[in-house]
């Protein structure tokens, strides 16, 4: 099978599969059939900080700390081009970025903000300890008096696909018009010593508008975690373990830290098993998806998402990625990606981009710190 890495190419069905930062020993249980629950996509859209970093200029940050790096090598080693960096001191923040996101994906729906029944917050980096981001953007958006129920939902990079399984799940309670924020600035957690996480992190923020309708539903997302893993990928300050003014809290406990070789050790021991077991929990045949959409976490990911897919059938599925333009933004890079899949992703004749038709079957799928991995199917 040939899978295009298309950046913004299209096709009826969207497949996204997350791979967070985390997994869950044991092996993969077999998974019931599913039933999938009305969910349809009413609006969306991307936001973005001011400040756009291309490798030139990334060349000389990271000389500023001693490292040493040709453009053309950052993007053939971390497959990023450019990317985008929030500046907080100037009063770019996830709150405000998400809010901003959200009004255009409402705009889009044609809905009114005061006419929500829900809103989750999707990130994996929170803007404050206390409280989360939730009712930080419910204010932000005007809404601070509305009462409109409010909660955040994190599974680092998975955030955003355990929050469409809680959208789904809680609207035959009647949360029938549901607002999905994932907004993250990792910056200013970026480790200079690292090559791999400056040139690989971006910050930027997405928004989903989702109701209920009869034609357009998701399965029952399918998740798994890993805690042996769960130091692979850490910021280990933030918290009550180590505080930012305890005395044994250093410089580096407030930097992100990634064990690359750990990560892939445990996608490659269940992420295989894992998709296929729900792909059969799903009733799935996989030459039957259209579009595949991933969390960017790196290009090594990407390659290994596109060599199982291969193996397991896709032969009709387009690999949407857009890591080379945005890098990783963490919970951030699921919705995005989709964003880019959904509005310019439909077949295309003569090479232009093209909405995504109604009805296509969309395959979600990712891995997060935890390490947690996640695969959901979207009846668009």
């Amino acid at each position: 099978m040939r899978m295009a890495r298309i950046l913004l190419q299209r096709r009826a069905v969207v497949l996204a599969i997350p791979f967070g930062l985390g997994c869950t020993g044991g092996g993969v249980r077999s998974l019931r059939p599913t039933m999938p629950r009305p969910l349809r996509i009413l609006g969306s859209a991307i936001e973005l900080p001011a400040r756009r970093v291309d490798n030139e200029e990334l060349v000389r940050e990271l000389a500023e700390h001693g490292l040493v790096a040709p453009p053309a090598a950052i993007a053939e080693k971390a497959g990023v081009r450019t990317r985008y960096r929030a500046d907080v001191t100037a009063g770019e923040t996830a709150v405000e970025m998400g809010a901003r996101a959200a009004r255009r994906a409402l705009a889009e729906a044609a809905m009114d903000p005061a006419e929500l029944d829900l809103i989750l917050w999707a990130s994996g980096s929170p803007h404050q300890a206390i409280p989360d981001g939730a009712c930080l953007l419910q204010r932000e958006l005007g809404l601070g008096a509305s009462g409109i129920p409010c909660m955040a939902v994190g599974v680092t990079c998975m955030s955003f696909l355990a929050a469409l399984d809680v959208a789904s799940a809680m609207m035959p309670a009647g949360r029938k018009r549901v607002l999905v924020v994932s907004s993250d600035i990792s910056s200013i957690a970026v480790d200079w010593a690292h090559f791999g996480t400056a040139a690989l992190l971006g910050d930027g923020a997405c928004a989903f508008v989702v109701g209920e309708h009869p034609e357009s539903h998701i399965h029952p997302v399918q998740l798994r975690t890993y805690g042996e893993f769960a130091d692979a990928a850490e910021i280990r300050s933030g918290g009550s373990a180590r505080h930012p003014f305890a005395d044994h809290t250093t410089r580096e406990d407030q930097l992100f830290h990634m064990n690359g070789k750990q990560l892939l050790r445990c996608v490659l021991q269940h992420a295989p098993a894992f998709i296929e077991s729900s792909l059969r929990g799903f009733g799935v045949d996989p030459a039957s998806i259209d579009v595949v959409v991933s969390h960017q976490a790196s290009r090594a990911g990407l390659q290994f998402i596109e060599t199982q897919f291969e193996r397991q059938g896709f032969t009709r599925a387009r690999h949407v990625t857009t890591l080379d333009r945005y890098g990783n933004c963490v919970a951030a890079s699921l919705p995005m990606t989709l964003h880019h899949a959904l509005t310019e992703g439909g077949p295309s004749a003569d090479g232009q981009p093209r909405p995504l038709p109604r009805g296509s079957n969309v395959l979600l799928l990712g891995a997060g710190a935890g390490v947690s991995l996640g695969v959901g199917l979207l009846r668009y």
